[in-house]
């Protein structure tokens, strides 16, 4: 994980990484030049057929790729691939990339649980990143298990880390399911990607709770927020703004840097970024400065 030296930290010096993820309807060069206009210090590449590079044009051009990134005064902090944890020559491709191009941090995704029901309550299109395991739900537990024990002896061998996300619709969706997949895989290998707003659609328990339990193991924070509607269709979850949604920010970062000491990477993962060009670069830079202003909130509520 990376560190900020002593117990204090101000919250203006704390690094924050932009998902490409978010930016669908941009190509990758002016995906980068959305992050740096907008000031974030690195970006969260997402890697896919669809957007923004894909997996053989990263095998080939992976230093170029990161010139490009670099050139913005941009880090080139994880790789967020979709791939799963079974399809192990693109996991072993991922490994051999990050170990070639200094990158430490990949996203390797995890199988569904059951039919992802909640998928279906969503009011937008819902991306989960996860793949179907055709085993009774305790027999793919093992499964899984076994994998991550792969994992781990490839990623240690190797020096990089695979992170596996807090997800809804995954068999990693809460808290308790991360510290029995995880609880004796070394961190430095295989790490989490905290998720508090996958949560609130699916898994959430108490976040003070949760947070001692994987402190030690999460190296890498997604920020968004979400919100549940009852419609005429019933109960729907959407995205929201930070202030707006349900995950409380200001409550979750004093127990993420405060008193669970957290200093690891924060990545905006917002899904509301609008189409147009200028309009985008505000709007992430809103996310940003507010985002900042939370983590300032957090330090002054502990100090008072």
């Amino acid at each position: 994980m990376r560190l900020y030296g002593s117990t204090y930290f101000n919250p203006t010096d704390i690094p924050m990484n932009l998902c490409t993820s978010t930016l669908p309807g941009f190509s990758f060069e002016e995906s980068l030049d959305l992050a740096s206009a907008a000031g974030y210090q690195g970006i969260e590449l997402r890697v896919h057929d669809d957007y923004h590079v894909t997996l053989d044009d990263l095998f080939i051009r992976h230093r170029e790729i990161r010139r490009m990134v670099e050139s913005r005064k941009l880090e080139l902090s994880v790789f967020n691939t979709y791939y799963g944890l079974t399809d192990v020559p693109a996991v072993d491709t991922m490994i051999d990339i990050c170990q070639q191009s200094g990158v430490k941090y990949f996203r390797v995704a995890l199988p569904l649980a059951g039919h992802a029901d909640v998928r279906n309550r969503s009011a937008h299109q819902a991306i989960l990143p996860s793949y179907q395991h055709h085993e009774p739900p305790s027999d793919m537990l093992h499964s899984v298990r076994r994998d991550l024990r792969g994992l781990e002896s490839r990623a240690t061998a190797a020096g990089v880390c695979a992170l596996v996300e807090i997800h809804w619709g995954t068999v990693m969706s809460s808290f308790s399911s991360a510290h029995a997949l995880l609880n004796d895989i070394d961190p430095q290998a295989v790490a989490i990607t905290f998720d508090p707003a996958n949560m609130i659609i699916e898994g959430r328990e108490d976040w003070d709770y949760g947070i001692q339990l994987l402190r030690d193991r999460i190296a890498n924070v997604h920020i968004k927020n979400v919100s549940w509607d009852r419609g005429e269709q019933g109960w729907k979850w959407r995205w929201d703004g930070l202030w707006h949604g349900m995950v409380d920010w200001p409550k979750l970062f004093g127990l993420l840097v405060n008193e669970g000491g957290y200093r690891g990477m924060f990545a905006m993962e917002d899904f509301r970024v609008p189409e147009d060009a200028d309009q985008a670069r505000l709007h992430l830079l809103d996310q940003r400065e507010e985002t900042r202003f939370l983590l300032w909130h957090a330090k002054a509520e502990q100090l008072i």
